[in-house]
């Protein structure tokens, strides 16, 4: 089933694969296979697929960038791109949260997500500057 057509979801063309975008995404990546290795359990059935690619080309919305920035050395903001991954299966986790317990509640209670520093890149040079 496909999870485009099921939730009425719009999509872009991409310009270097074939596969088509997210129209909605703030940020979409298209990304050319590189290898993939597919993980057995003990039984020797197929159970998952890791799958490593590269990505070729960004597309990023200007509301997701930092403000004030040279337009040459754009960075995305992810306090407003508020990514989410997939920890595995239907299970879905934002980026940037942790869950923490708490001495102040009862130890069979999870306290509510804790927001985490945002790790500060440096931009990587351009070809031929230093």
């Amino acid at each position: 089933m496909s999870e485009v057509s099921e939730l009425n979801l719009n999509t872009t063309p991409c310009e270097v694969i074939k596969a088509p975008r997210l129209t909605q995404a703030r940020l979409s990546m298209e990304c050319k296979l590189i290898h993939k290795y597919e993980v057995k359990n003990d039984a020797g059935e197929h159970t998952t697929t890791i799958v490593m690619g590269r990505v070729v080309r960004f597309h990023i919305h200007e509301d997701v960038l930092e403000k004030g920035r040279d337009e040459d050395k754009p960075l995305v903001d992810l306090c407003k791109l508020n990514p989410v991954g997939r920890a595995g299966g239907t299970t879905y986790w934002p980026v940037g949260v942790q869950n923490t317990k708490s001495d102040s509640v009862d130890s069979e209670e999870w306290t509510d997500r804790v927001t985490m520093v945002r790790p500060q890149y440096p931009i990587p040079p351009k070809n031929g500057d230093k």
